[in-house]
This record gives structure tokens, C-alpha cells and sequence, in this order.
């Protein structure tokens, strides 16, 4: 039982957690390695420092038995952080820092509120999940993550953060905590049911946000925040590079205040290969057809789908 204090590892050295840790307070380690081998109900914070290498993997051959700490913020310093847990699930509270996180199966991050800053990699067979009761925002340029991750409730944010295409996104999950994509960077191919795309800024900054691919559902909520005309200082543009299918998702537009003049045209989605099905307004669940006028913030616009080399969504004021 911690109650409170500190547990320090310096230098180099290996320890390993095979056993229960419960209280709260802080377990760190500067150098060396750090494994935990078995479930804590250790509600504090892991903090690892520079040089340092965790491990939360499983003891022997029982998958049962897969280190995690759910209820600890894991807060890495220039630190790296490892799994390997063939059949459970490794899971954390929350993380933050700077480092490296290197994913060999599935991952949780089960109650977050922190950024972190650092590069994720992991295999196609990598999975991870969150963000159950809170926000989880990236920074880190992961380009050797070819992993799934799974947005079930809560919102993961892209704060300029980068996965490669070859990455897949799901976002799904309805409730008090409703699933959520947003922010501006690059994401993989990406599946959204029952969830919002939240194109407010992050960090009081707008940015592009791209998409190898993008499907919708007709339950998805796509919020756009617009402050100014320039697509990617007066509103987050979405950027494609593959096939976008909007299936009649509902869109929202809140300019706070902003008014575009009268001809002004926004591109909110551009570059896209092809481009299926159209919005609904998120003002009474109205279709928006190809040149359908309608009412956004007590201003009126019309949208086309044919935009630019001709799959653009514009709208016109």
C-alpha cells in the first residue's frame, strides 16, 4: 500500500512488479527497466524518466495475468513504454509525456484528460481502445503504426499528430461519453458510426485534418468551427487523399460570431477521389442535396458536391 509516498528506482537496475500495488501516490524509475507483471489496482501515477524502459506484459504463459494498471496515470519523461500480452488486454489510466509507446496486442487507456507527445508503433495485429470517460490528444508522428484503434466512447484528438494510411480508426459508441475524432493531423483509413467528428480547434489552433479514406453513418454528427475563410487558420479543412462516404451524416456549422460576406465560399472537405452521398442539415434533419440552400447560424448558404477537380464540398454564403 503506497498511502501516499513515493517509490524511486534510480540508476540503472531492473525491478518487477509481480504482485499487487493498491494506494495512491507515485512509482518512479529513472534508468533501467520496470515490469509489470500482474494487475495493480495502484490508483497514483508511474512516472518514468529518461533512459528508463517499461514493460507491462504478463507473468509466464497465463494471459490472465497481463500487467496493467487502469487506474494509474502513466507519465513518460524521453521514457519508453512496451506491451506484450498475447490474449488480455494491457491497460493504463492515462498517458502523458514524451517518449515511446510500442504496442505488440491490444492496448486500453481506459480514463483519460492528458496529452502525449510522443511516437506510437505497432503491427497490424496492434489494437488500441479508449477513451471511455475523458480526452486523449496526440502530438507524436507515429509512422510506423499500422495498428486499429478503437474510440468507444470519450474523444481521441490530433493535436498536428500523424498515422500512417495504412492504419485504421473506428469510432463508435453513443451515451453519456459519446465516441469523438477531432482535432487537426493525419489519421487512418477511418470508419465512424454513431460518433462526432469535432472540427473545433485544438489548443486554440485550427489545422487540416486528412483521411486516407472516410465513411460516415447517418448517426454521425460532423461539427465544424469556423472563425475566419482560410482553411486551416479560420476553420479545420478535411483533406482526403482516397474515397469519401458521407451517407447522409449530419452536418453542423458554428461560426461564433464570424459572418462570411455574401458569395464567400468555404471548402470544407477537399481532394477527395470520390465523393458518395450528401449531408443532412443538423437543424431539423433536412437532406442537402446538390445545390440545396439552407440556414447555418441565421445565415443562409448553398452546398455543392462538385467542387474543385469536382468532388469538393463547398459552401456559399
Amino acid at each position: 500500500n503506497m498511502a501516499g509516498h513515493t517509490l524511486t528506482k534510480a540508476n540503472r537496475g531492473d525491478v518487477e512488479f509481480s504482485g499487487d500495488v493498491v494506494g495512491e501516490g507515485t512509482l518512479a524509475a529513472t534508468g533501467g527497466q520496470v515490469s509489470i507483471l500482474y494487475p495493480l489496482t495502484f490508483g497514483g501515477t508511474v512516472s518514468l524518466g529518461p533512459g528508463t524502459d517499461g514493460y507491462l506484459t504478463m507473468r509466464g504463459t497465463n494471459p490472465i495475468l497481463c500487467g496493467s494498471a487502469p487506474g494509474a496515470r502513466f507519465v513518460l519523461t524521453s521514457a519508453n513504454l512496451g506491451t506484450g500480452c498475447s490474449a488480455g488486454v494491457n491497460s493504463v489510466g492515462s498517458l502523458s509525456g514524451s517518449g515511446s509507446l510500442y504496442l505488440s496486442d491490444r492496448f486500453s487507456i481506459a480514463v483519460t484528460g492528458e496529452t502525449f507527445d510522443g511516437e506510437i508503433t505497432g503491427p497490424s495485429s496492434s489494437v488500441i481502445s479508449c477513451c471511455a470517460q475523458g480526452v486523449q490528444t496526440l502530438r507524436g508522428e507515429s509512422k510506423f503504426f499500422t495498428g486499429n484503434t478503437f474510440v468507444t466512447g470519450g474523444s481521441l484528438l490530433l493535436e498536428g499528430a500523424t498515422f500512417p494510411a495504412a492504419s485504421q480508426f473506428t469510432a463508435q459508441g453513443a451515451g453519456a461519453f459519446p465516441a469523438g475524432l477531432g482535432g487537426y493531423g493525419s489519421f487512418g483509413q477511418t470508419i465512424m458510426t454513431t460518433a462526432v467528428l469535432d472540427l473545433a480547434p485544438v489548443g486554440e489552433k485550427f489545422g487540416l485534418v486528412r483521411f486516407p479514406s472516410l465513411q460516415l453513418a447517418p448517426d454521425v454528427t460532423v461539427e465544424y468551427e469556423i472563425k475566419g475563410a482560410k482553411p486551416g487558420t479560420g476553420f479545420t479543412q478535411v483533406v482526403m487523399s482516397g474515397e469519401a462516404f458521407l451517407d447522409n451524416a449530419l452536418l453542423s456549422l458554428n461560426f461564433n460570431g464570424y459572418q462570411p460576406p455574401a458569395g464567400q465560399a468555404l471548402t470544407l472537405i477537399k481532394g477527395a477521389t470520390a465523393l458518395f452521398d450528401t449531408f443532412k442539415n443538423v437543424a431539423g434533419g433536412t437532406n442537402l442535396p446538390e445545390g440545396a440552400t439552407f440556414t447555418a447560424d441565421g445565415m443562409q448558404f448553398t452546398i455543392t458536391y462538385k467542387g474543385g477537380a469536382g468532388h469538393d464540398v463547398v459552401i456559399t454564403r
